[in-house]
């Protein structure tokens, strides 16, 4: 791009600017009233006819520079290509109309899409025209610099944890004090807890209560296995389903197994009945939880049902009430127990250990708080596991078992004491990092800044590239950079190292935030480009095909022009000669084929296309070849109209994404980037849909001229659709695979 160009563009994009702001300001004025008055439609149909008289003068600019500056004409007509492609002028139309009609949120939607539009525009304007491979170094370029710039951001996160550690040493001491002295309390009480525990016996009088819990325990078991199954009939392949099916037909006849238990229990002659009544407890809760139970049994049975037929979805909802059921009955036994049990010496001890649970809990989130600040790394799922040893007890002294509630107690006990040595090995990392010497902070502070006044100045472009965006940001975090440098090496103030770091880290923090500015414009940027280039290929892929197209249809007509002149001895001399031309042209077509599908195999996302594309160039192969051999009949023919069809499907699902990314742009969307296959799973489905109406409507041709044809080009035309439905199946295969989220396994699901 020369700078005459880049000049002349951003000349040109200032003249559009007026027009971009003056459509702003009309729309804005009419977004803002709900009085559709004439003169805010006359402002919008002004500022229509001067987009119209700037376009049209954009052409006429073009013609004049054709021969003197052809790249800026390029950049003007395809401008004016663009905004009618995106149909801005239509749009203001419609805006205008549907104001007139008090339309006001169907307007303002409108106006939205044609600023967008205009925006755009402007962008295409101000920057000239790159072809694709231009576009592809600039987005390198441009990835580099996002690289650069997570290394930048990366190390200077870690020099402003630095100086706020120092700064906030004696803070962070204290803190790390207290929680130190927190666990030892924790360890002391559990301690105790454990040794009363121990204390106690298995008392007969408490056996409703050890039942009552056993039940408990049996319906969480059930619950646990439930989520499992839930969890596979997510994860699995269709054909899994119905293995996933058997599992859950299995846990339905033990969770009716279940539900039958608690009958008997809940009648008012058993001996849990009348035991729960006599410690206070509302026997009720037993019936409660029979029924969620028998519930349950019943929604994993249809589960069961729907995993067989299959049905992944229908099995999901009765999966999830199954579940919903049995926490309502794992409820109901708990508060039963809680009720009967809660003046019981062990069911005084669990409430105790299920408050000393919470108590550690929120001691393993307070200490990944502080390493969370303070940048260190702090394993708290020992601290975690803890707290579930400690729930696991207070639950079975709930349910009168001190014998087994001791050996979890016992386990919480070692998993404490360990993290009592990590947290001080924590306390003196922290204590270690806090005293590093400014001076060394200084240092590296400064030379971080130089790299980054290094990547800000290569950022900045010359005279004919622009800036790379988010350059000033960069620019001004390498100032605060060295701001922060200054201050952390400077003793003349008499400032003590913790005020100098605190100073320093101000600074610090706002390099940081400025460098995640510029990181955030860039991507931004990248993705956009990303767009860009994406929409050029597959403007590019079109025109090629339609290029394809148009000599693909010049052969089929020329193929049944000689067809109608061959006469009853065959082909004479000129018509054997043109069939010769023709097949070499049905060989260049299959060439011009094959890069297309070069390009998508380069890509290597796109999954149908490609063996579409070959199918195609197999096909215009097998032209060349009957063309070769002289015969042109009905059999030559439908295999042209084939191609030609093939291709028109391609050109049309490219042509709706192109239309798709357009409006989405227009919508205020932005770019995926090129994360994604330049032609996404949607086009490709419709693209195989097509093709199976293709073959549908081509088998009901076949049938219905069947008679008009010799057995040989009959055999000859079925065979070729059976081979063409054959390709279709494996293409859909291919594109299921891709789209399919990964197995959980191969494995048989266990109930």
């Amino acid at each position: 791009m020369t700078q005459t160009m880049t000049i002349r563009s951003n000349r040109l994009g200032r003249c559009v600017l007026a027009v971009v702001v003056g459509l702003g300001a009309a729309l804005l004025a009419s977004a803002q009233t709900n009085d559709p008055n004439a003169e805010i439609v006359a402002r919008v149909n002004f500022t229509r006819e001067q987009f119209t008289q700037l376009t049209d003068q954009m052409l006429k600019v073009a013609n004049l520079l054709e021969a003197t500056e052809p790249e800026t004409a390029q950049v003007l007509r395809q401008a004016v290509r663009e905004a009618r492609r995106a149909f801005i002028a239509e749009d203001m139309d419609k805006v205008a109309s549907q104001l007139r009609q008090g339309l006001v949120s169907a307007a303002a939607a409108g106006q939205s899409d044609v600023i967008v539009e205009l925006q755009r525009l402007l962008e295409l304007l101000q920057s000239g025209t790159l072809d694709m491979d231009e576009r592809a170094e600039r987005l390198k370029d441009w990835r580099q610099r996002l690289d650069q710039l997570d290394k930048l951001l990366a190390k200077q996160r870690k020099l402003e944890n630095q100086s706020r550690l120092t700064a906030e040493a004696k803070e962070l001491d204290r803190r790390l004090a207290e929680l130190t002295e927190q666990l030892k309390s924790i360890i002391s009480r559990q301690e105790a807890l454990l040794g009363k525990t121990q204390q106690q016996s298995q008392d007969k009088s408490n056996d409703a209560l050890r039942e009552l819990g056993s039940l408990r325990e049996a319906v969480r078991q059930l619950i646990r296995q439930q989520d499992k199954l839930s969890a596979s009939t997510g994860q699995v392949g269709v054909d899994k389903l119905p293995l996933v099916g058997r599992a859950q037909g299995e846990l339905a006849e033990r969770t009716g197994a279940l539900a039958d238990k608690l009958k008997d229990a809940a009648a008012k002659s058993s001996p849990l009945a009348k035991g729960l009544a006599k410690l206070g407890a509302d026997p009720e809760r037993l019936e409660d939880a029979r029924q969620a139970v028998a519930q349950a049994a019943e929604a994993m049975k249809a589960a069961a049902s729907a995993l067989d037929v299959p049905s992944a979805a229908e099995a999901a909802k009765r999966q999830e009430d199954a579940a919903a059921d049995l926490r309502a009955a794992e409820k109901a036994l708990a508060d039963a127990l809680q009720q009967a049990g809660a003046d019981s010496p062990s069911g005084k001890l669990g409430a105790q250990q299920s408050d000393l649970a919470d108590e550690t809990a929120d001691l393993a989130k307070g200490v990944g708080e502080l390493a969370d600040q303070t940048g260190q790394q702090a394993d708290t799922q020992s601290l975690k596991a803890a707290a579930g040893e400690m729930r696991s007890a207070g639950d079975k002294l709930e349910g009168q078992q001190p014998a087994q509630a001791a050996k979890h107690q016992a386990e919480a006990l070692r998993l404490l004491k360990d993290d009592a040595y990590k947290l001080a090995q924590l306390r003196q990392r922290i204590k270690d990092k806090a005293a590093r010497p400014l001076k060394d902070q200084a240092s590296e502070q400064g030379d971080l800044a130089d790299r980054t006044d290094k990547t800000a100045t290569d950022m900045a472009g010359d005279e004919t590239t622009q800036p790379t965006p988010g350059q000033t940001d960069v620019e001004q975090a390498g100032g605060d950079m060295q701001k922060a440098s200054d201050k952390l090496s400077d003793q003349s103030g008499g400032q003590s190292g913790s005020q100098r770091a605190a100073d320093a880290n101000a600074d610090q923090r706002q390099a940081v935030e400025k460098l995640e500015k510029a990181r955030e414009a860039l991507a931004e940027a990248i993705a956009r480009e990303e767009d860009m280039l994406e929409a050029q290929q597959l403007a590019a892929i079109d025109q090629m095909l339609k290029t394809i197209l148009e000599g693909q249809k010049n052969i089929s007509a020329a193929t049944k022009d000689v067809r109608g002149q061959r006469g009853p001895d065959g082909y004479e001399r000129l018509q054997q000669l043109r069939l010769t031309e023709l097949s070499r042209g049905e060989g260049r077509l299959a060439d011009d084929v094959g890069k297309v599908g070069e390009i998508l195999k380069e890509e290597g996302k796109t999954a149908v296309f490609p063996a579409v594309l070959a199918e195609v160039a197999k096909q215009l192969t097998l032209l060349q070849t009957r063309l070769a051999d002289r015969q042109a009949d009905l059999v030559t023919q439908g295999i042209q109209e084939d191609v030609e069809l093939a291709l028109a499907e391609m050109i049309a699902s490219i042509r709706e994404e192109l239309a798709k990314r357009r409006k989405k742009k227009g919508g205020g969307g932005g770019g995926g980037g090129s994360d994604g296959p330049l032609v996404p799973p949607v086009a490709e489905l419709k693209m195989l849909w097509r093709l199976q109406k293709q073959i549908a409507t081509r088998t009901a041709e076949l049938d219905a001229g069947a008679g008009e044809m010799t057995p040989e080009q009959l055999a000859a035309r079925c065979q070729h659709l059976a081979e063409r439905q054959e390709r279709l199946q494996t293409m859909t295969l291919s594109l299921d695979a891709k789209l399919r989220p990964p197995s959980a396994g191969d494995e048989e699901p266990q109930p």
